[in-house]
């Protein structure tokens, strides 16, 4: 298998940057014919609205297997407006954002845009390096909208997480989706 290149995320927003709505991603897999497979929901959340209950009130995206979600999936992060970008990963699994290396990555260098990946840890968000917990469910960033390069709006973006194998061992994973930015 190739290796993806991996970027980190600038660590500090530009003076000025001012996030206007937030993005939420919930993250899910399961086991089918032995093969991991992974499902998806999303939600726009208006500032001052709980995050988990407008997730809780999506539908989730069909289960698809790794290389099919490699190859064509878009998980349709739209950028739209200055935002936070929220990342959790289902309660009901093993499945958290990884600790060895940054939970999300650009494959290519996309500092301009994103920024602050954070761990959050307990009440507070974190850099990855700080976080004190054994396992982390929820991860965030800002993205801010393209305005500078309207044809270049497909940012390749990877996931880094944990979750348990078939054989009941923690395994890192890496997921490679798209981001829209700005969204059109």
């Amino acid at each position: 298998m190739a290796t993806v290149p991996e970027h980190p995320l600038r660590d500090e927003a530009p003076m000025g940057f001012s996030p206007q709505e937030a993005f939420a991603l919930e993250l899910t897999y399961a086991f089918v014919n032995h093969e991991m497979v992974f499902s998806y929901r999303t939600a726009l959340v208006p500032p001052g609205e709980p995050i988990i209950q407008r997730l809780t009130q999506a539908t989730w995206s069909a289960l698809l297997p790794m290389e099919e979600l490699r190859r064509r999936l878009s998980l349709d992060i739209k950028v739209k407006k200055n935002c936070i970008v929220v990342l959790v990963t289902d309660k009901s699994k093993e499945l958290f954002w990884s600790l060895l290396k940054d939970g999300i990555t650009t494959s290519e260098d996309r500092s301009e845009f994103y920024y602050e990946l954070r761990y959050r840890d307990g009440d507070e968000n974190v850099r990855r390096t700080e976080f004190t917990k054994g396992r982390c469910r929820e991860i965030s960033f800002k993205a801010q909208r393209n305005t500078s390069k309207p044809t270049d709006t497909s940012h390749k973006f990877n996931f880094n997480v944990a979750a348990r194998n078939e054989a009941g061992e923690m395994e890192e994973v890496l997921i490679d989706p798209d981001i829209k930015n700005p969204s059109v």
